[in-house]
């Protein structure tokens, strides 16, 4: 996965999180590998991909006069 692609984030979060609360319902797994996977899930929903910085045209600097 390419970093950054929002639609995949989404949808491997919600894998992630409904693997995590069917491992909670069952008992299967370690409980904390369990909230881990709930807080990552939750934080995958809740990411927003980083805005692309504007481009601005670059002034030119004139070199230093000499006196």
């Amino acid at each position: 996965m390419r970093k950054g692609e929002p639609g995949k984030v989404r949808t491997w979060s919600i894998i992630v999180l409904v693997v995590s609360v069917m491992g909670l319902i069952t008992g299967a797994g370690f409980f904390i590998g369990a909230i881990l996977g709930l807080v990552g899930g939750i934080l995958g929903l809740t990411w927003k991909s980083p805005a692309q910085p504007a481009t601005q045209p670059t002034a030119q600097t004139s070199a230093p006069q000499e006196q």
